[in-house]
């Protein structure tokens, strides 16, 4: 068999020479790299084989030059392993994302070979619809919930519930499958307006009643009720309202006055009480004498 292989040293006192395979194989991949960059466009779709994996993505040799997808551009969906989409040896298309000829890095993308789930958004959702959703976090101003994987929206802390609170965490938590109703669709903007007051599930924290709406008939008796209430009336509960909001004062010293007079009626009694005694004994001693 023939081999390419780069001479590393030549020792001619020694009669040694040492060459690498290797080195000659880099250095071969090297130029066709180079040759490969100036060829590729940034846009195209290429062929290329899964030469590793990583924790951070995959390598693709695309011809003579290695490429890496990242995992952010493995899949529109949440990624947690590279493993999971593609496997070593494997053969794909691939998307040229970016090239770097000073570095002679090339970036490719899985994603962008599928349309992007907000461009076709409405395929699939129309304001008014009740979906289903998961909580994904939590803020001081709502909770963001996650429709699908990169598809995410926003209940405001007044769509949470019919009730007043001022946490969310009273209502929702991180994790939780809810059913949200769709209020808002911003394409352009990527954003989603979600409600779960406006669903079957709307859920009041406890300890909180949500008050509901008196009924017709009710609100009618309220009005009669109202309409036998006077000027003599109102004229009479405030001076009513004056007399109790007397100081405390001037109860004691009518109390007090009172008192007095109580005290002066007792005295007079006695008095009396003491003249009649005296008045007996006056007729009765005569009597004695006879």
């Amino acid at each position: 068999n023939t081999l390419t292989v780069k001479v590393l040293e030549v020792n001619r006192s020694r009669n040694r020479a040492i060459f690498s395979e290797r080195s000659a194989l880099q250095e071969q991949r090297d130029e066709q790299k180079a040759e490969l960059i100036q060829k590729l466009d940034e846009g195209e779709v290429r062929k290329g084989v899964v030469t590793g994996i990583s924790n951070f993505g995959a390598f693709v040799d695309l011809g003579g030059a290695d490429g890496l997808i990242h995992i952010s551009e493995m899949s529109w969906s949440m990624v947690e392993s590279p493993e999971d989409l593609v496997k070593v040896g494997e053969e794909l298309d691939v998307y040229v994302l970016r090239i770097d000829r000073e570095t002679m890095k090339i970036a490719l993308s899985l994603r962008r070979l599928q349309p992007e789930p907000w461009e076709t958004i409405f395929e699939r959702y129309q304001v008014g619809d009740v979906v289903e959703a998961k909580v994904t976090k939590i803020a001081n101003f709502g909770a963001f919930a996650r429709l699908e994987d990169s598809i995410e929206g926003l209940i405001h802390i007044t769509e949470l519930t019919d009730a007043v609170i001022t946490d969310p965490n009273e209502v929702v938590s991180e994790g939780q499958d809810i059913k949200v109703k769709i209020l808002k669709i911003e394409m352009e903007r990527k954003r989603l307006g979600l409600s779960l007051k406006q669903t079957t599930e709307s859920l009041a924290p406890e300890g909180y009643t949500v008050a509901a709406e008196a009924p017709l008939e009710e609100e009618s008796s309220l009005e009669e009720i109202d309409t036998d209430v006077t000027d003599d009336d109102v004229v009479t509960a405030v001076e009513e309202v004056v007399k109790e909001g007397e100081s405390y004062e001037d109860a004691t010293d009518e109390d007090a006055t009172d008192e007095d007079a109580t005290d002066e009626d007792a005295t007079g009694d006695d008095n009396d009480e003491q003249t009649v005694d005296e008045e007996q004994g006056e007729l009765e001693e005569p009597t004695d004498e006879k």
